[in-house]
């Protein structure tokens, strides 16, 4: 009787198989779970510059355009600080005069921050703004 070639594979064969397949699996659901979480903090990063924004379009618009801190929360994750004071150009020389001149420049900085995990993160916009004074 002729010996006939088995078919299939040897343990051994089988085994390698699955180390590779599970490796495989393994590295695909790594980057699966990084991809959820970066698409998780960038949509955070968009919250928070969405309500910075907003918030630099209200200041001056509403209340009269004032000096000082302003702080508050937005939809209870988001911590946002609002600090107004008069712009004075470094490159400018201090004696000028303007008679007649009713309109001051004010340096806006918006700050929005909130917690991610263990980590605080935040992010900031500054603009300058003019407002007329009442004479």
């Amino acid at each position: 009787m002729p010996i006939r070639p088995e078919h299939g594979f040897t343990l051994l064969e089988l085994l390698v198989a699955f180390v590779i397949l599970s490796v495989a699996v393994g590295t695909l659901l790594h980057t699966f779970g990084q991809s959820l979480r970066n698409t998780a903090l960038a949509e955070d990063y968009t919250l928070a510059t969405l309500h910075a924004q907003s918030l630099l379009a209200h200041v001056g618009v509403e209340p009269p355009l004032s000096v000082g801190v302003y702080q508050g929360v937005f939809d209870e994750q988001f911590e946002w600080q609002v600090a107004i004071e008069r712009y004075v150009d470094p490159e400018a020389p201090v004696d000028i005069e303007t008679p007649g001149f009713a309109v001051n420049l004010y340096h806006v900085e918006v700050r929005v921050s909130w917690a991610d995990g263990p980590q605080n993160r935040q992010i900031e916009l500054q603009t300058l703004r003019l407002a007329w004074e009442e004479p």
